[in-house]
């Protein structure tokens, strides 16, 4: 029961992030030539914020999961979070890290204990 409890809770989350989005404070990442825009895909206790390299963008993030906290109780733990860029400046990774107090991951990755973001073909993979 408490699982499902803690979903239906992050499913506000995940809601607060579209009204952000529909809003203009937030963009998420655009797929596709319909312009589908992805920016808070869940899975089971992560939650990842897909978005564009823009400061309103990294508000958001800051925001976002603050009005949650006060909304619920529950609150992203920084600490445990990590932030990656696919062709971003690391300077704007490093302004990141230091406003959310965060780590800065890097490509490949495991998650789940599957290596992600490598190539497939490598031997050594």
């Amino acid at each position: 029961m408490v699982p499902f409890l803690f979903f239906l809770v992050v499913e506000r989350l995940s809601m607060s992030v579209k009204k952000a989005e529909e809003m203009g404070m937030y963009s998420g990442f655009k797929v596709g030539s319909s312009g589908l825009s992805v920016s808070n895909p869940q899975y089971i206790y992560d939650t990842l914020f897909i978005g564009e390299e823009t400061m309103d963008n990294l508000l958001a993030i800051k925001s976002v999961p603050r009005c949650f906290k006060l909304a619920c109780g529950l609150r992203v733990n920084f600490a445990k979070s990590c932030v990656m860029g696919i062709t971003v400046d690391s300077a704007f990774l490093g302004m990141v890290d230091t406003l959310l107090h965060c780590s800065m991951g890097s490509i490949p990755f495991k998650y789940l204990g599957l290596l992600v973001g490598a190539n497939p073909r490598r031997i050594s993979i």
